[in-house]
């Protein structure tokens, strides 16, 4: 989930890249550091949720 100042500087792909690449627990701040590297014009809000199999 992620803010319309993460989506303004960066594309899909590159959204998606950041995500498989980095630990969940390390995804939402690179995603954050790759806006403000590729401009930051707006402020920029991500959370992401790993969501685990069940065991049962």
């Amino acid at each position: 989930m992620c803010s319309d100042g993460l989506t303004k500087e960066l594309g899909p792909e590159r959204i998606n890249a950041i995500l498989a690449a980095s630990d969940p627990g390390d995804a939402a701040q690179a995603l954050a550091d790759a806006a403000c590297d590729a401009g930051g014009r707006d402020n920029v809000t991500t959370l992401v949720i790993d969501f685990l199999a069940s065991g049962g």
